[in-house]
């Protein structure tokens, strides 16, 4: 059975940096436009759209670890060693690669198109829901509590019967072997 959301519609196998940085802005609504405009030189962003000064922005920040081998390039998807001279309307980055970048050099970072929708986003309880969990976490917790307590009672037991069997085990050494009489009392 087809699961809708089983995959991510912004998701590419690989992107240009401009695809990546329109992601990365969450201005795909405007992505035909942008790409239009901006198809063969990326350095207008900031004069065309100054509206969106992100998106300039992590365009260069992509460009900037590609020239700085922080991050792995290609062309049309296929990886190439480092410092290979290519056109730069054809360069891509790999999904894969472009996460790992992005979750080492911009951690606080995590826009869907990499990461999927946040935890909160994709789950949500309700609050009847959330009570009984409070209710059986508060009940777990003083079971804890008891169990620490009666923990703690068969502890001091175990280490009184330990410092009575040394008592003995002490007498024996001071008086010799003990009568049946004081065996069996």
């Amino acid at each position: 059975m087809y699961m809708p959301h089983s995959c991510n519609p912004l998701e590419k196998v690989f992107y240009r940096p401009i695809d990546a940085a329109i992601r990365w802005c969450n201005l795909m609504a405007f992505e035909s436009q942008i790409l239009e405009s901006a198809k063969d030189c990326p350095a207008i962003l900031p004069t065309t759209f100054p509206q969106w000064p992100c998106l300039h922005a992590n365009t260069e920040k992509i460009f900037d670890a590609v020239r700085n081998h922080e991050l792995p390039f290609g062309v049309f998807g296929v990886t190439v060693a480092p410092g290979t001279p290519i056109d730069c309307r054809l360069l891509t980055i790999r999904h894969t690669d472009l996460k790992w970048w992005m979750f080492h050099h911009y951690p606080d970072q995590r826009p869907a198109f990499l990461f999927g929708k946040l935890p909160a986003e994709n789950e949500q309880i309700s609050f009847g829901t959330y009570l009984r969990l409070r209710a059986d976490r508060d009940a777990l917790e003083v079971a804890l509590k008891h169990s620490d307590a009666a923990l703690r009672e068969i502890l001091e037991e175990l280490t009184a019967i330990g410092l009575e069997r040394e008592s003995l085990r002490a007498l024996v050494k001071t008086q010799g072997k003990l009568s049946e009489r004081s065996e069996t009392g």
